[in-house]
């Protein structure tokens, strides 16, 4: 099997409690039910074509509704899950191959969705299928995209990436506090007025690059690495952790709060760290399954998205071989190896949503002689393609 196949971006908690998401390279659609790790797929709707489809790194589900943000920011997807019935939304937010969005939040069937790289608000209306967008979101802020870049050297190579003017939100009842990445400014956007209220962090604080809210106060993740909690109701900002300058950005990307400790987690660092909320003591994470590892790429964070209900977070396979559960009480973590589908469900997923190629890293030869015999129509697409060509030729199938 490609095991780079099984990995994705981000995930979403179901109505039905299962959690879905959208594979990284096939852009196929998964369900995952989180008591005893199975996978199956789901139907993919005319409208989607997995092939032509830019990949998925934002989704949410809503009234049994799935909705997927297509990775270059191009296009929303919403499909039905109970009828199978689906719709697309133009978004055109095409700025970047990935991570277009800083945050999104419903709210009264209109979905408010905040670009990382432009400064306003598109505002898609699941009801007239309307998209509008706000645009000079903040006022006064200089900001253009990919005038200037990070970079970080990775595996010996040297990675460029635009710098965002918004890094991540939270939603808080009624309104969206939104960060920058790049200096101070928060904003908190109420969806019921649509009116906009401008906070500044203090200078010590770089640049944001994820919070989360929990217990009347944000927890912000610092470009530098360090841990800060803000007060927003008296501004109040004390140091939690301090990294003292070793991790840097990128190397943690999340931060998970719970009500005893903060995970740590690595963007293109080694380790996950463990920092307790009543000491602020940092301590390198230990705790992985024997057969853990990671799929490394030069440019591929170890976690990026996350869902989270009243009990759990839920960080998608990004780059690991397991999803990392982390309890909100407890603040342990328990590591889920997901039970891939049967290789005869592959191939009926395949055949049935057309997909053209047939890899013999993930068929092999069982599955060859599977297809073979289901007398397919793509069987020459198969021997054009990568499977099974030494026993095309020595076998005359046709």
């Amino acid at each position: 099997m490609n095991h780079l196949k099984t990995l994705f971006p981000a995930c979403a908690i179901g109505d039905d409690g299962m959690l879905y998401y959208v594979t990284h390279i096939e852009h196929a659609i998964k369900v995952l039910n989180l008591r005893n790790g199975k996978i199956r797929y789901v139907d993919i709707p005319e409208v989607y074509n997995p092939t032509e489809w830019q990949g998925v790194d934002h989704l949410f589900v809503n009234r049994n509704n799935l909705y997927l943000f297509e990775q270059n920011g191009g296009r929303l997807l919403e499909i039905d899950l109970n009828r199978g019935k689906s719709r697309c939304f133009m978004l055109d937010n095409k700025m970047y191959n990935c991570d277009n969005w800083a945050v999104y939040a419903l709210y009264d069937d209109i979905i408010y969705a905040f670009p990382s790289f432009l400064n306003k608000l598109i505002k898609i209306d699941l009801i007239n299928g309307e998209v509008e967008n706000k645009e000079n979101l903040l006022e006064n802020i200089e900001y253009t995209f990919n005038q200037k870049k990070n970079s970080y050297i990775s595996k010996g190579v040297k990675v460029e990436y635009p710098s965002k003017l918004y890094s991540c939100g939270c939603k808080i009842g009624k309104d969206i506090w939104i960060f920058t990445e790049q200096n101070q400014i928060v904003l908190k956007y109420n969806m019921c007025k649509e009116s906009c209220v401008k906070y500044i962090l203090p200078d010590n604080i770089s640049g944001c690059i994820h919070a989360m809210w929990k217990n009347n106060l944000f927890y912000i993740l610092s470009s530098e690495g360090n841990v800060y909690i803000w007060d927003p109701e008296n501004g109040r900002v004390n140091l939690l952790f301090d990294c003292e300058y070793k991790y840097l950005y990128p190397y943690f990307l999340k931060i998970a709060v719970t009500d005893k400790y903060i995970w740590m987690l690595p963007c293109m660092g080694r380790d996950i760290c463990i920092v307790d909320l009543k000491t602020g003591e940092g301590k390198i994470y230990q705790k992985y399954p024997e057969d853990f590892c990671y799929y490394e790429y030069f440019d591929r964070s170890k976690y990026f998205g996350y869902e989270e209900d009243n009990v759990n977070y839920y960080f998608s396979m990004h780059s690991a071989n397991y999803i990392l559960i982390i309890e909100k009480s407890s603040g342990k973590g328990v590591w889920l190896k997901p039970e891939e589908p049967s290789l005869e469900e592959k191939i009926d997923y395949y055949r049935k949503n057309k997909f053209e190629n047939y890899e013999e890293m993930d068929f092999g030869l069982e599955g060859f002689f599977m297809i073979i015999e289901k007398k397919t129509d793509v069987i020459g697409n198969i021997c054009k393609n990568q499977i099974g060509n030494y026993i095309w030729n020595i076998y005359d199938f046709r």
